[in-house]
């Protein structure tokens, strides 16, 4: 499908392109947009890795995912979910740690 094709090829130009916590976002927003039937689980493992680089991009990471889960499309909020998923399971205890202290969870279950 050339259409696939054209977006796994911009998503791996966009991952080589740029560094820090601002990238993040763009990634994450990138990955779980309403275009993706479901993430890319080389994204989702490429934002784990940057996320558990360091404190700053875990905290914008999860600004980002908080952000996302209220979006008003429900692909874009079950996208985020499993990435989430997949941060969960490939996150350090710096992550877990962030996440329980900005309270998302309770978010979520509201």
């Amino acid at each position: 499908n050339p259409k696939l094709f054209s977006l796994e090829k911009k998503q791996k130009n966009l991952i080589q392109m740029a560094q820090g916590p601002e990238y993040i976002a763009t990634l994450i927003e990138y990955t779980v947009s309403e275009d993706n039937s479901k993430p890319d689980l080389e994204a989702c493992l490429e934002i784990a890795d940057r996320t558990n680089s360091g404190k700053a991009e875990c905290i914008e990471s999860i600004r980002t995912i908080t952000k996302l889960l209220s979006h008003k499309n429900s692909q874009v909020v079950y996208n985020t979910c499993l990435l989430l998923e997949t941060l969960c399971k490939n996150g350090n205890m710096r992550f877990l740690t962030e996440l329980n202290n900005k309270k998302l969870i309770d978010m979520m279950m509201k």
